[in-house]
């Protein structure tokens, strides 16, 4: 995988699609509430779900093939806590007048950021990918930029900038 990566807003509720610099899809992730709390994505031979766990502050588990793998935990200001396989992640909301989303592993390293922009026709965000160094391994790429994107596209529609 390069450094070349978009995530692609499909619908208004928040469901995009993870790209490739020449348009080769990776994954869907189809959000299946209005504030983005509940969704499923799909990539290879695989699904993952994000199943809210709380009402009140959007909490998420993250289960693949039915099995638990992770969590989301939304902390304050724009901060969200993300378990996946075993590693812990922090992702931060950064910039007043173009937002990005930084997220960075447990040694403080930023693994991915996000850039943010406005998709108007669907009322929602698209995202370019950058990648740290050194990357994750692939299929934690992939993973990472699933669960991020879903969670950046959350924390959109229910924070301000």
């Amino acid at each position: 995988m390069n450094n070349n990566l978009f995530l692609r807003t499909t619908s208004f509720k928040g469901s995009f699609s993870i790209l490739t610099h020449n348009d080769t899809t990776l994954a869907r992730v189809k959000s299946q509430s209005l504030f983005g709390t509940r969704g499923l994505a799909t990539f290879a031979d695989s699904t993952i779900q994000f199943v809210p766990t709380s009402l009140f502050n959007f909490s998420s588990s993250i289960v693949m093939n039915d099995i638990a793998i992770g969590s989301i935990q939304p902390k304050w200001n724009s901060k969200v806590r993300i378990h996946l396989n075993g590693k812990d992640y922090l992702m931060k909301s950064k910039g007043l007048i173009t937002r990005r989303f930084e997220i960075s592993d447990s040694t403080k390293r930023v693994v991915l950021t996000l850039y943010s922009s406005i998709a108007w026709r669907y009322i929602g965000f698209n995202h370019r990918a950058t990648v740290g160094d050194p990357p994750p391994s692939p299929s934690d790429l992939l993973m990472l930029l699933i669960v991020s994107g879903f969670t950046a596209n959350m924390l959109h529609r229910t924070t301000p900038s």
